[in-house]
């Protein structure tokens, strides 16, 4: 796979942690740079740095060999390869989760740093007791028709129901990665991804108001120059989804019902100079 990236013009990258002895490493990285020439993408070695990879000297040896062109490291501080991939004239470039990893990398002199956060959250809201809820607008219609009495006094048991705006699970992946072009100018690139479960929108848990479950996507690309000037290329909300975040009864149209719809697929471009 990583071969046929780069043959495809983009880069192919693999963890060495895939190959689980040396000597089958060895073998990966000599007939990917057989096969890999100057006119396909860059192949990418990615490996874990953390003190307590015990290989990690064998590994070094075997990016002084084979020499790929990036290397990105994961885990740990990217140091240790720092001189053996620059004595080449490779880049290096570091996943970093916390601040102190970027520290890290920076005090390191990397030439870009892909920044990784994450959340999870689950929500477990129900109501422990509501026998007096407001009815729904169908059911307001079967009581007055039933009963014959005001449809303003249908009331409805929601103890055990789920809470208004209250989706069980939720979370949010993201990437933040910025790299020097020169000594004046940096690429910044950012993609996001939310998740957020099924849940009602409306008090009365009106069947209208139930947002299925969806998936967000979101990226941002930027040029960013020292001379106070920047441009950016933002898309949001890229896999279309069609959300809501209200939907309630129209006040005195019984049965009508009005929604807020989130903006679709959006694309833009940003620009800033600073005087």
């Amino acid at each position: 796979m990583v071969i046929a990236a780069c043959k495809s013009g983009i880069g192919g990258a693999f963890p060495s942690t895939n190959a689980r002895t040396i000597a089958e490493l060895d073998e990966w990285m000599g007939t990917i740079t057989d096969s890999v020439t100057a006119q396909d993408g860059p192949w990418i070695s990615n490996l874990i740095t953390h003190s307590t990879r015990t290989r990690l000297f064998e590994e070094l040896k075997l990016l002084e060999q084979y020499k790929p062109p990036i290397v990105i490291t994961a885990l740990g501080s990217p140091r240790p390869v720092m001189e053996v991939v620059k004595a080449y004239g490779g880049l290096v470039f570091a996943d970093v989760v916390n601040l102190q990893l970027a520290k890290k990398a920076a005090e390191a002199g990397v030439d870009g740093m892909a920044c990784i956060s994450a959340a999870i959250a689950l929500l477990d809201a129900t109501y422990d007791s509501f026998s007096a809820a407001v009815c729904t607008a169908g059911q307001q219609v079967d009581w007055a028709s039933s009963t014959g009495q005001s449809p303003a006094s249908c009331t409805q048991d929601l103890s055990g129901k789920d809470l208004q705006f209250s989706p069980n699970w939720s979370g949010n992946l993201n990437v933040d990665y910025t790299a020097s072009l020169s000594s004046d100018l940096d690429l910044n690139l950012q993609l996001g991804a939310s998740f957020t479960d099924s849940f009602y929108s409306a008090l009365d848990l009106e069947p209208a108001s139930k947002q299925s479950s969806f998936t967000k996507l979101n990226a941002r690309i930027e040029l960013i120059a020292d001379k106070g000037w920047s441009v950016a290329l933002v898309g949001k909300n890229l896999t279309d989804e069609k959300t809501t975040t209200w939907v309630n009864d129209v006040p005195f149209f019984r049965g009508a019902m009005f929604a807020t719809i989130d903006p679709p697929r959006t694309f833009g471009v940003q620009a800033k100079y600073e005087l």
